[in-house]
């Protein structure tokens, strides 16, 4: 019996040996407050193997290909664990790892302890965008509604399918600009066009709608001291724990809210207590001019002043692991213009212009 044991181990000792390994090293952050987190636990489950974070978040673990199926799991007092197949790190060089704190509980705390703590969900909630959103191309088909002269006095529905070439990865206007193309699908003749402004300025501003693709709303962290935000309530949405948390401008400018002339900016954000995905956005605001051009454009000098009020809803929904915008409804008086996703579509790298009628003449 001894000597088949130890044949069985020699066997198992060699086929370690012979199989390829990886040295993987990487860093374990507070997803809040981007702190290396020292004495984390690295391990891969099924096995003895494993290591810990030192005091500066460092870690260095020996990986083998056997093993690409199994789990590794980070924990540390303090945060919620986090799983990845070894087959993920197997390839990764310097790494970063974020983990998020625990829930909050918001039932015994005050008022100021409340906003410290909102604030700390809206940070680690920008902070796992990565995690959460995808990272690769991909296309969704929405149905693009809008009513009230826009396209016909009468609601109109047509499809559009937007194309995003950098996804989640660069949250800027200028690289979500560009990395964003799309098409529609169903349109009417030119003619249903009269001005300028209702072909090019309502599918880009539905697109601003997506406040975790892009700069200028309360998950921008350079301009986060620009807002008051607050835990409203801890309830439950789509079947899923929530922090409901609201946030006011303080002091709005077109960096914080993309939008100029704003007087007032404020809103209501639905955060997973699960993952910290952002599930929906509200936000209300109030501009000192009107542009005919929309909300981004300046106000000349000698613009006449019209005060417009608005408000923005975006949606998100889970498809697989991760979370896509689903719906986005723009409201302005009886106004309203809205996209509703329909299903997820081949990204096409060919589609590189924003189309906003179908006639080549414009």
């Amino acid at each position: 019996m001894r000597k088949i044991l130890s044949t069985i181990a020699f066997c198992l000792l060699s086929v370690w040996a012979n199989s390829q390994t990886t040295e993987v090293k990487g860093v374990i952050y507070n997803a809040e407050t981007n702190t290396p987190v020292e004495f984390a636990n690295i391990g891969i489950e099924g096995t003895y193997l494993g290591a810990a974070s030192d005091f500066e978040g460092k870690f260095m673990l020996e990986l083998s290909e056997n093993l690409s199926d199994n789990t590794i799991r980070i924990s540390a007092v303090g945060f919620k664990p986090k799983t990845v197949k070894v087959g993920e790190w197997l390839s990764a060089t310097d790494l970063k790892v974020l983990l998020a704190p625990t829930n909050y509980g918001i039932s015994e705390v005050d008022i100021k302890a409340k906003s410290k703590i909102a604030y700390g969900i809206i940070r680690t909630a920008s902070n796992l965008v990565a995690e959460n959103y995808p990272q690769n191309s991909f296309a969704i088909e929405y149905d693009y509604s809008a009513n009230e002269g826009l396209y016909d006095k009468n609601k109109s529905i047509r499809k559009v399918a937007v194309h995003d070439e950098f996804a989640y990865t660069n949250r800027s206007f200028t690289e979500s600009y560009k990395s964003r193309s799309y098409q529609f699908d169903e349109v009417k003749d030119n003619d249903s066009h009269p001005i300028l402004k209702e072909g090019v300025n309502w599918m880009e501003y539905l697109l601003l709608g997506d406040v975790v693709r892009v700069t200028g709303n309360v998950l921008s962290l350079k301009t986060i001291d620009d807002f008051d935000i607050n835990i409203k309530e801890e309830s439950v949405y789509n079947n899923d724990s929530v922090w409901v948390i609201t946030y006011d401008c303080l002091k709005p400018t077109i960096a914080n809210t993309a939008c100029t002339d704003v007087e007032k900016y404020n809103g209501t954000i639905i955060i997973s207590k699960e993952n910290y995905a952002i599930l929906k956005n509200t936000v209300s605001v109030t501009k000192g001019k009107s542009v005919m051009f929309g909300n981004t454009f300046m106000a000349s000098a000698d613009a006449s002043k019209k005060e417009v009020s608005f408000t923005m809803e975006s949606s998100y929904k889970k498809i697989g692991e991760l979370y896509f915008l689903d719906e986005v409804n723009y409201a302005q008086g009886e106004k309203v213009v809205s996209l509703k996703s329909v299903k997820q579509v081949q990204y096409n790298p060919s589609i590189k212009s924003h189309q906003f009628y179908s006639g080549s003449k414009y």
